[in-house]
């Protein structure tokens, strides 16, 4: 599960960079239904002064996030 990855490498102070590359590669290891496709595995982690951002879940999240990256350098 890609949430508890995450929560586990969050509670470990894994930098996003290795977030992004544990969950990249999670995704391309699942199995698929044909074995023989290629599989490009791929993710994204927002950082702002060391604090990771996961997708909002609402509205109001969505506004938060936007009202605490506004004005400042953050890492994608």
């Amino acid at each position: 599960d890609e949430v508890a990855i995450r929560d586990a490498l969050i509670e470990d102070n894994a930098s996003p960079k290795d977030m992004d590359d544990t969950l990249a590669e999670y995704k391309a290891r699942r199995p698929r239904a044909d074995p023989d496709q290629l599989v490009i595995g791929s993710d994204q982690i927002l950082a702002l002064k060391g604090a990771v951002f996961s997708k909002p879940t609402s509205r109001s999240d969505a506004a938060a996030h936007l009202q605490q990256l506004s004005g400042q350098t953050h890492h994608l």
